[in-house]
């Protein structure tokens, strides 16, 4: 179902805690795990302004090695052809502590940002972590349920140390209490998958790039602050990130994400083809390509699977990329508990880890992760062969139309009476 290798670094990325703007653990990470990598081309990383990571795959162009010149660019060949991203968000809902409001009682201050129901919170428990060491973490509790400030886009709450004594310095973030990940059955749980299992399924392709020698251009991007608002997204869109607002068009942006399964995509299915979310509608080229992958990928593989659908639960980056002429698409894993929400709907949710009577581990399905990462792969392989429009598919509707032509003009007898 899943490789061991895969698995660990799914396991390793979704144990790091992050969250709104305070993603430099994950990131760190990243950019250490690409660096270990041996790629066919050349591998490329810099962070933006906004701090979002871009991974180039470079590769040495045909025309240009003949002639005995390297011919690199950073994230495309020299060919001129279009150029492809994969991007996906590595925040997720969480704390950041305040003021400490009493040492002796323990009780600090803290703004929670992200969507959570506030109904969700009083009694459960927080872990918080230290900039200085990942591992290292103090407890906390939920005293209250949190409150919104006028105007405000975050939550404020009140969380309770189970030690009391203890100093916690303003800006350390805090996760849910919910334990490492843990894999249950099919099932994959942790204190975050949405969205760090799709910036995982993104280095899992790359490594594969690297393992079968693919010798086909593209680029990473790992942005921040999504979940308050699509922060990183629209940050490099702005500061020309990817591509200046002439060349946009020209970039073709898959962003990978999690989405709170729905009847019409279920958990096990397979990675979902997204149609669009709550807001927009995605480029329906662009989709059609990453279908039509799909589809040669289920003829060659009966392990293989997929699905395709509207996941209108939430918005994501892509629509913020469509919103800014990019030809844009998405991918999803359905997941469980959507932002450690307990949902009964889903069979994994009575097995997650909890902590208060609402917060539960977020679960995705181990085999929609595998063949998420197969899928990235066939549209790598494929995509010098994307044009960014419908042209073949007018000329299969030409084709067809040729082969009837005779005959539906022939035959348009009531036509001709009408016009008589």
């Amino acid at each position: 179902m899943i490789s061991s290798h895969f698995l660990s670094v799914l396991k390793t990325l979704c144990d790091l805690p992050t969250a709104p703007l305070h993603e430099e653990h994950v990131l760190g990470w990243i950019a250490a795990f690409v660096e270990t990598l041996a790629p066919p081309g050349k591998l490329e990383c810099h962070f933006d302004r906004a701090g979002n990571l871009r991974v180039d795959h470079v590769v040495p162009d045909d025309a240009s090695a003949k002639a005995g010149t390297e011919g690199l660019q950073r994230g495309v060949s020299e060919r001129g052809r279009r150029k492809l991203v994969f991007e996906a968000h590595v925040d997720h809902p969480g704390f950041v502590i305040g003021e400490m409001l009493s040492e002796e009682d323990g009780l600090l201050q803290a703004e929670f940002l992200g969507g959570v129901k506030p109904s969700c919170f009083a009694g459960a428990g927080v872990r918080l972590f230290y900039p200085d060491d990942a591992s290292a973490w103090s407890l906390a509790v939920v005293t209250d349920e949190p409150k919104r400030a006028e105007n405000s886009d975050t939550l404020s709450c009140v969380l309770k140390l189970r030690k009391p004594g203890q100093r916690i310095p303003a800006g350390v973030i805090g996760m849910w209490d919910i334990p490492d990940a843990t894999v249950s059955g099919e099932y994959f749980m942790a204190r975050v998958c949405d969205d760090l299992t799709g910036a995982a399924a993104m280095l899992c392709m790359l490594d594969e790039v690297c393992r079968r020698g693919i010798r086909e251009p593209f680029s990473l991007l790992f942005t921040r602050g999504e979940e308050i608002g699509f922060l990183g997204a629209i940050a490099a869109i702005e500061d020309g990130t990817l591509a200046t607002p002439v060349e946009r068009a020209s970039w073709s942006v898959v962003g990978l994400e999690n989405s709170r399964a729905l009847p019409q995509a279920r958990m096990g299915n397979g990675p979902v083809v997204r149609v669009g979310d709550r807001t927009g509608i995605f480029s329906s080229a662009l989709t059609r390509f990453i279908k039509l992958c799909a589809d040669d990928l289920a003829d060659a593989k009966p392990e293989f699977h997929y699905q395709r659908a509207l996941m209108d639960g939430g918005t994501c980056d892509s629509t913020a990329f469509d919103a800014a002429g990019f030809d844009s698409a998405g991918l999803t894993l359905p997941l469980a508990n959507y932002h450690n929400m307990l949902s009964e709907e889903e069979p994994c949710s009575s097995e997650a880890p909890r902590t208060g009577e609402k917060i539960a581990a977020e679960a995705i399905h181990l085999g929609d992760f595998a063949n998420l990462v197969e899928l990235m792969l066939q549209v790598v392989i494929r995509f010098p062969a994307y044009t960014g429009d419908h042209r073949g598919l007018q000329e299969q509707f030409r084709s067809r139309l040729s082969r009837w032509a005779d005959q539906l003009y022939a035959t348009a007898r009531v036509h001709r009476k009408m016009d008589d």
